[in-house]
């Protein structure tokens, strides 16, 4: 049986189909070529003929169909949206319109406009690629995902593939298709192709070997944005295939490529149509690793739009704040997260800046103290007695494990954490304590028989067998071991953040390993990155180290909670502990001087003393403070 249409009365014939919904509805399902996508699905199941009104502008042309007559033409050539309009009062006026009510529905809009989308059949280029599902599907799986549950994403996108990949599009930029269509008697629409030997070429202005001008039709589409980058590891290659390459042996190196760092988004475009062209041209895949990054959302959390009048530029950034805080707060970012744009993360980046400008100063100044900068490692100079003292070795030992750590976090790709073991060395270990507590010995301040002095000439030109000449060189050796492990560390902070914050790292270390860097030319050279095993593990004198750092925290919050400058002398210190590691505890009792120094305190007794008492979150427990009479704090 046949349906009429009003207005036209064209005749629309009925059939059954299983995936109609009964219940929903009338119960009737109208199928027009085309609404949406369910109609291009009925249109194909059934063989139906497709009656297309809609020309590529938008607007209605009665002209394209042969059986329908133009006597009325109030709809001619309007825009799809008016013509709704016109139709619906035409259906009221011939009566054929018996109900109407507002219905909610879904329709499919373009996504930058928001304006509907209206289904043109057209014809285009197509890469076969639905009964490659499962060959996809494990491709991606040899690649290594970073985060792993990433991978999901390109998973759940092939299982939906309903469409094979359409290539082509029909837009003045692009690369265009090296495609012709012939004209000549007996093969016309021919579809011609350039060979490789001719490529580049443009079908506008080439012609194909042995065809004139007039033979030809020249391809108007260009390919689709993902048909083209998604050779981009073929580009760097310079090859396609190991025969099609402009230099094999560089082909051969380069892919797979190592790396493709991308954001989420575009797993089920950039980084699938880079899959399926690697596994079509050489059954490979494309890189070995992935690293998928999230957006950068506004501060509110929401996506950045310029509807919404939200969107943080970079070069009013970069001008605003410097780069090295910018890439500072892109740092933060873990993969596969999104991130909130934040001015408190800007400041911090700043403050990260400035303090390792300082930090460097105050370096700088220590090993201008030195006949002459290092030539070894750390580990050497360990080795070989230039290195002594407990807390030199604890920070070269710390600094070897912040080396680890942010190594193997960038080999996994996790920035965000190699940034952190960085950070957490250098303000906690490197800057807040360590400085702190050797500063005295690096400054030259020598304890000699109980009185201090920076004069170390004061001490050269006395009798050199007297004791005080003796307890000088030892004073002197125990400044050359801070100022070494001050060189060491220093360096290795400096290229941990090099790739974080490039700009100031690159200034402050041309500036005080002028050597190294004339010789490299420049801390982001090949081969500058840190080497952990030049920084050897002491673990003695690292937990000894840790012992010491509590003692300094708790005396800090001893002056703190009597509310006391953090300067402010103490008369004697009285430790006790239950450590039962002989070794450690001899090497805490070897840092007393520094200890001493960092405290401001006059004596320490290693035994049980009286007086207040502040509990230590180390293994030494107790640390006596006495108040001399009559004094705030003594």
């Amino acid at each position: 049986k046949n349906a009429i249409t009003p207005l036209f009365g064209v005749k629309v014939p009925v059939m059954e189909d299983d995936t109609v919904e009964p219940d929903k509805g009338t119960g009737i399902m109208m199928c027009c070529t085309f609404g949406d996508e369910a109609d291009i699905e009925k249109w194909q199941k059934h063989n139906l003929p497709a009656r297309i009104i809609l020309n590529k502008y938008g607007k209605i042309d009665l002209n394209l169909l042969e059986d329908i007559s133009l006597e009325n033409e109030d709809i001619q050539n309007k825009k799809a949206h008016v013509a709704r309009d016109i139709i619906i009062k035409l259906l009221e006026e011939s009566g054929d319109l018996v109900e109407s009510k507002p219905i909610t529905h879904a329709v499919k809009c373009a996504e930058r406009s928001g304006a509907p989308l209206e289904i043109l059949p057209t014809h285009q280029w197509f890469v076969k690629i639905l009964d490659q599902k499962e060959q996809l599907k494990a491709k991606a799986a040899e690649c290594d995902w970073k985060p792993a549950w990433m991978k999901t994403r390109v998973d759940q996108w092939i299982d939906g593939l309903s469409w094979d990949w359409c290539i082509s599009r029909q837009r003045y930029f692009g690369v265009p298709f090296p495609i012709w269509y012939s004209k000549r008697a007996g093969e016309e629409g021919k579809v011609l192709v350039a060979s490789p030997d001719q490529l580049p070429i443009n079908p506008l202005t080439d012609l194909p070997k042995g065809y004139t001008a007039d033979e030809v039709e020249p391809e108007m589409d260009v390919m689709d944005t993902w048909a083209t980058s998604s050779v981009s590891p073929q580009l760097s290659s310079k090859g396609v295939t190991d025969e099609l390459a402009l230099d094999a042996a560089r082909h051969k190196q380069l892919f797979p490529a190592d790396l493709r760092p991308q954001a989420h988004e575009i797993i089920r475009t950039w980084a699938f149509y880079t899959i399926v062209k690697a596994h079509l041209h050489e059954d490979t895949i494309p890189w070995k690793n992935l690293m998928i990054s999230g957006w950068c959302l506004a501060s509110d959390k929401t996506k950045m739009s310029k509807s919404k009048g939200n969107v943080v530029t970079p070069v009013k950034l970069l001008e605003e704040k410097g780069s090295d805080s910018v890439r500072y707060w892109a740092s933060t970012s873990k993969l596969g997260t999104d991130t909130a744009f934040s001015e408190d993360v800007l400041k911090v980046g700043n403050k990260l800046v400035n303090k390792l400008f300082n930090a460097s100063k105050f370096s700088a100044m220590q090993l201008a103290n030195l006949s002459a900068m290092p030539t070894a490692t750390a580990a050497e100079d360990i080795e070989n007695s230039i290195i002594t003292e407990t807390l030199d070795k604890w920070i070269i030992s710390r600094m070897h494990k912040a080396i680890t750590k942010a190594q193997q976090s960038f080999e996994a790709y996790e920035y965000a954490d190699a940034r952190s073991a960085a950070e957490d060395f250098f303000w906690n270990d490197f800057c807040d304590n360590y400085l702190e507590l050797v500063k005295s010995r690096a400054y030259g301040n020598f304890d000699v028989e109980g009185a201090r002095s920076g004069d170390r000439a004061s001490l050269e030109r006395r009798d050199s067998d007297s004791p005080i000449a003796e307890a000088g060189a030892v004073a002197g050796a125990k400044q050359v071991s801070a100022c070494h492990a001050i060189y060491y560390c220093l360096n290795g902070v400096l290229k941990l953040f090099a790739p974080i914050v490039p700009h100031v790292t690159e200034e402050i270390f041309s500036c005080i390993y002028e050597d190294e860097y004339q010789s490299k030319g420049s801390i982001h050279a090949r081969g500058m990155w840190p080497d952990a095993s030049a920084f050897a593990i002491n673990e003695t004198e690292e937990k000894a180290g840790i012992e010491v750092v509590a003692l300094l925290e708790t005396v800090r919050r001893a002056k703190s909670d009597k509310n006391v400058s953090i300067k402010a002398p103490l008369d004697v210190m009285h430790i006790t502990t239950t450590l039962n590691d002989a070794a450690v505890w001899d090497a805490v009792k070897s840092a007393e001087a520094d200890l001493k120094a960092a405290t401001t305190t006059e004596s320490i007794i290693w035994e049980s003393g009286e007086g207040e008492i502040f509990t230590s979150e180390g293994d030494v427990h107790t640390v006596a403070i006495t108040y001399a009479e009559n004094e705030e704090v003594a």
